[in-house]
């Protein structure tokens, strides 16, 4: 990449267009630069050399004396300047300057007369040193610099005009440009621009004006595009209409900070595109139905939105609200208790309005008895002190003044002046016990003492009768400054300021409580809480503490001693039901220093269920769980070859199509048009390629896939990084229109010959960066209208989107999906799609670094209560709302773990066993809530990763050469022993037992049941460990089974292991009688199974 220079603090010296002093002082300038007489050298000034010759200015005694300018002065006058001068933003001065007292100045002198400044000032000490000076001034006509001696300038310049960088590509000769690509980061920059200028004459004045012209004198026309200067991203524009151009440039406008730069990695420039092919005739969309449209339908609502907030401190009412927002993009944050917040804290300062006028009296001299404060401490002052109250009110705008008593005064006494504060009792209930005092406060002002005053003494009394001088205030140096002493002492019953002249005494705080910051919220009525969830940062306190009530007298910890440092949400699952109206979170803040703050971004409570929803009722599935099971892949299969040649020697597709029924592929839009406004020409790449790649022929890789029995799906995959919103130009959604239909006319159903067609397209994988929830609403519409007007057969879904969280769009991203699929498109749509991982954040660390840290990201079992994968069920609910009939899918799913010798650097990872059994009970639990699909991620663990999403193939990676992995097998197991049986009904869901009856797929003559399982899969909802099965703890359970077992297997990453002895694992208890009959040895009975996390397929 290209990097520029910095116009500041000195680059802009050398630049004509925005240094307006460059050669000022040349023999050919028009209004030359002036001296004092006898000076010499001036164009050394101007020449943009800060290290060079130097202007040599002399002084002269008479000349001071008759001169404006004074002794030793130079005046240069500015380039371009005119009648009316010219506007500088900043100014600057490098030279040899005299020692003290002789002084130099910078002014500038304006076109009306006036001067402004000194901006600069210098002494010997400042010698060679560059000096400058920032602001805006407008008509300046010249600057002046003038001393007290001689001096000499090394160089003086004066910034005049934006600062302005610019990369300029030469073509060679004038084109017609159509698309250009650049990747440029200009970090900060005011603005950027891409620039187009026609070949010129003389020869190359068109680049010297790109690179040396402000943008506001270059002609309009050769400013193509205004670009974002936040972008990083490489950018492909292909422009409405060709410009004729030999120089393509990118130019951004600088922010005037030192060493502010700017980076442009490449320009690119084509010439027009081919226009696509003629669009057919749009179908006219169908009539939305707003009014039954409920976008927010598949969220759940917090009990604690919108509750009563309160706090310790800084009661913001624009802030309090975001602690019960459920936003975790908001939040409160605390005050500080030191260095003198402490002092308005009741808990804290035992001093707090003490001195009332009720509790306050004049003395000659401080009280003698200190061993008990009496019933509510008090104040005492000297004779004739007054407005003690004011001492201890926590304003630093009043004050006591502390008189000194007249005979104490006389007698030399260093407390004629005092002021005594008995503490009150120290209450039995405090948190901290005995009182611990940990800093004394005071504001002291002597400005009416006279004479300048006397030392201030801080004394603190002990109950046992001692005392102790702990610092003293110094009149000059403390006066009207808090002065804060910090120690550690218990026992203390008083505090006295004693000084042997007056003083004013502004404010006294002793704190003598520990700081604590608590935000807490009153959801208003009691409610059946089963999840917490909450997010804090608190680097600054020592640990928090989250406690609930439901009357807000009686408190019940649920957790203490959380780590501060922790940032993300946190969720607590409750192991039951609580009854509770009250939340609060408190932090102990860390006392070693001033300006300790706690932040906390919210409080949420949900019923058992949390913010997941419950699940849907059980249906029977008219899927078999084969039919439901895809894999993930991509072209070549890790192979980097066509899918035609790999059916040959039977790798690839073929290698999963004995665990998966379908195949999902991520097609690179980028693969096939350099431009959303290009023709993929689709129909003739089996000749010439695609509009980006002469090699690709779609048809010779989905021909695979196809032969390898795969039924396929394809997410049409762009990104913003790619095709940013610009790219799409002035009409979106006609844009993927014409995207849609080139699509749909050559891999539809209808249209595509049957060894080559597609079952479904995504519209999109994961475009939830850059593009707003409008703009890839118009994709969709454009897409999905292109696709039905040309084959109606080719199912269309959205890209995966997620209905639990509406706040995770914001003007530029998002995936919720009440924001991105309105009622215009939803009746084109043939479903749903969302990608679930079984996820949680850990609230409890459990397991040990990294996976165990508290608030990492963990892989856990599907069950989980916590498991993100349970946002299926807020999908379900949405689906049910607003589109119901209408199929989901789960168009990625799965877990990863490492292959032993393979490094997975993520604590989302779980064994390869646990990998194994997971990926059973989930596709188990997916068939059980009703998705239409099961895609998992991925065929393959990556060869060059080892985070997440690296691990979680069904076999090896590339480098190991694809083994078969134990989740595989698992899979395998599970297909060969019961994949053409479907979920038919939920025998048992609790925290001790799952089971699952299956049997033949339901159709509308035959709906399932009890009567017609064949099978029942049956497991602990447990974690798993690291293997083998026969490892896992086991447990007794009764279920009443409608027939007896005929046979068993364990299904783990051996594959499905049959259970020798059939009375291991299942025992039959008691028949359960029918109504009105006795005991039915071949009907339903009770049986006692031994089960673990292992998932046990029993046959009937």
């Amino acid at each position: 990449m290209w990097q520029s220079g910095a116009c500041f603090p000195t680059g802009y010296l050398t630049r004509p267009g925005l240094n307006a002093l460059l050669w000022a002082c040349n023999a050919t300038s028009a209004a030359p630069c002036t001296a004092s007489s006898g000076s010499s050298g001036l164009a050394a000034a101007t020449d943009s050399l800060t290290a060079g010759a130097s202007a040599s200015i002399t002084f002269s005694a008479t000349a001071a004396a008759a001169s404006p300018y004074g002794g030793a002065w130079m005046r240069v006058p500015l380039t371009g300047a005119g009648a009316a001068g010219r506007s500088l933003s900043r100014v600057g001065l490098r030279g040899v300057f005299p020692a003290a007292p002789g002084l130099v100045r910078l002014y500038l002198e304006l076109a009306s007369g006036g001067v402004v400044g000194p901006l600069l000032a210098a002494n010997g000490t400042s010698s060679y040193s560059w000096l400058a000076a920032a602001g805006t001034w407008d008509g300046v006509a010249a600057v002046v610099v003038n001393g007290t001696a001689p001096f000499s300038v090394q160089e003086v310049g004066a910034a005049a005009g934006a600062c302005e960088e610019t990369a300029v590509v030469d073509l060679g000769a004038e084109r017609s440009v159509g698309l250009v690509r650049t990747r440029y980061w200009p970090s900060s920059a005011l603005g950027s621009w891409l620039l187009a200028a026609p070949d010129t004459s003389p020869a190359a004045a068109a680049a010297a004006a790109l690179l040396g012209s402000p943008l506001e004198s270059l002609p309009p026309s050769w400013v193509v595009a205004v670009l974002d200067p936040s972008r990083l991203a490489a950018l492909t524009l292909n422009l409405p209409a060709p410009v004729q151009a030999r120089y393509i440039a990118v130019r951004h406008r600088v922010p005037p900070t030192d060493w502010a730069k700017v980076s442009v990695w490449d320009i690119q420039a084509w010439g027009p595109q081919a226009s696509p092919s003629p669009p057919p005739s749009p179908s006219p969309p169908p009539p939305p139905s707003p009014d039954n449209w409920f976008p927010l339908a598949g969220s759940v609502k917090s009990f604690s939105l919108g509750g009563a907030v309160t706090v310790s401190s800084n009661p913001d009412p624009s802030a309090l609200p975001c602690v019960a927002d459920s936003n975790d993009n908001t939040q409160w944050q605390s005050d500080a208790c030191y260095p003198t917040g402490y002092t308005s804290r009741p808990a804290m300062n035992p001093l707090l309005r003490l001195c009332t006028d009720a509790s306050s009296r004049t003395a000659p001299a401080p009280p003698a008895d200190t061993s008990s404060p009496g019933d509510g401490g008090g104040c005492t002052a000297s004779t004739g002190s007054s407005g003690l109250p004011q001492a201890t009110d926590t304003s630093v705008y009043t004050g006591a003044a502390i008189e000194a008593d007249p005979a104490a005064l006389a007698a030399g006494s260093p407390a004629a002046a005092f002021l005594f504060a008995a503490l009150p009792p120290h209450p039995a209930d405090a948190p901290e016990q005995p009182r611990l005092v940990r800093r004394v406060s005071a504001k002291v002002w002597w400005g009416s003492s006279g004479g300048g005053g006397a030392q201030v003494a801080v004394v603190l009394l002990f109950a046992d009768g001692g005392r102790q001088e702990v610092g003293r205030l110094t009149p000059g140096v403390d006066d009207y400054a808090w002065h804060h002493i910090t120690g550690s002492w218990t026992g203390v019953v008083a505090v006295s300021l004693e000084s042997a002249a007056r003083f004013q005494l502004t404010e006294l705080a002793l704190s003598a409580g520990p700081c604590v910051e608590w935000a807490a919220v009153d959801m208003g009525a009691v409610q059946p809480v089963g999840v917490l969830r909450f997010r804090y940062w608190s680097p600054d306190s020592a640990a928090a503490d989250l406690h609930v009530s439901a009357d807000g007298v009686a408190w019940t910890p649920i957790r203490t001693g959380l780590d501060p440092t922790q940032l993300s949400a946190l969720e607590i699952y409750l192991p039951t039901v609580m009854q509770i109206r009250h939340l609060r979170l408190t932090h102990r803040v860390k006392e070693d220093g001033d300006w300790r703050k706690v932040y906390c971004w919210g409080l949420d409570a949900y019923d058992l269920f949390g913010r997941w929803g419950p699940p849907p009722p059980p249906r029977p599935q008219a899927a078999s769980l084969r039919q439901l099971l895809g894999v993930n892949g991509i072209w070549g299969w890790g192979f980097n070859k066509f899918s035609r040649d790999l059916a040959k020697t039977g790798s690839g597709p073929a290698l999963y199509s004995p665990v998966a029924a379908r195949g999902r592929n991520y097609h690179a839009m980028r693969w096939d048009v350099r431009s959303p406004l290009n023709d993929p020409k689709y129909d003739t790449m089996a000749k010439s390629g695609t509009d980006v790649f002469w090699w690709l022929n779609w048809d010779n890789e989905y021909v695979g896939w196809k032969a390898a029995g795969l039924t396929v799906d394809a997410s049409f995959q762009f990104l913003a990084e790619d095709f940013p919103p610009a790219a799409w130009g002035p009409d979106p959604a006609g844009a993927a229109y014409r995207l849609g239909a080139a699509f749909a006319r050559h891999f539809g159903p209808r249209l595509a010959p049957p060894n080559v067609s597609l079952d479904s397209v995504e519209v999109g994988n994961e475009p939830w960066t850059g593009y707003n929830a409008s703009f890839y609403s118009a994709i969709l519409r454009g897409f999905s209208r292109g696709v039905k007007d040309t084959d109606p057969g080719l199912r269309v879904l959205p890209c995966a989107l997620q209905a639990a969280e509406p706040l995770a769009e914001d003007p530029s991203n998002g995936n919720f999906v009440g924001a991105r699929i309105g009622p215009d498109v939803a009746p084109r749509l043939d479903g749903l799609n969302l990608h679930v991982y079984s996820w949680f954040r850990d609230p409890e660390g459990v397991g040990g670094p990294p996976a165990g840290a508290v608030g990492a990201h963990r892989g856990v079992h599907p069950e989980h209560r916590g498991s993100s994968m349970n946002g299926l069920n807020n999908m379900l609910a949405w689906r049910d709302a607003n589109m119901p009939g209408k199929p989901v899918w789960v168009t990625e799913w799965g877990w990863d773990a490492a292959l032993p010798g393979e490094v997975c650097a993520t604590s989302l990872c779980v064994s390869q066993h646990a990998q194994a059994l997971y990926a059973v009970r989930g596709l188990a639990l997916l068939a059980r809530k009703g998705v239409a699909g099961a895609h998992w991620f991925f065929y393959a663990n990556g060869d060059d990763c080892n985070t997440v999403f690296c691990r979680s193939g069904l076999r090896g990676s590339n480098a190991t050469r694809f083994p078969v992995l134990p989740v595989y097998r698992s899979l395998l197991g599970l297909m060969q022993t019961a994949g053409s049986a479907a979920f038919l009904d939920v025998l048992a869901e609790s925290p001790d037992v799952y089971a699952y009856l299956l049997g033949a797929p339901a159709t509308a003559a035959a709906t399932g049941g009890a009567a017609a399982a064949t099978h029942v899969l049956v497991w602990r909802p447990v974690a798993a460990g690291e293997g083998p099965a026969e490892a896992e703890p086991s447990a007794a359970v009764t279920l009443t089974l409608p027939r007896a077992p005929t046979a068993a297997w364990a299904i783990s990453g051996a594959g499905a292991v049959p259970v020798s002895q059939l009375g291991a694992v299942a025992v039959r208890a008691a028949a359960a009688p029918a109504p009105g009959a006795g005991a039915d040895p071949s009907g339903p009975a009770d049986w006692t199974l031994t089960i673990s996390a292992v998932p046990l397929l029993l046959k009937f």
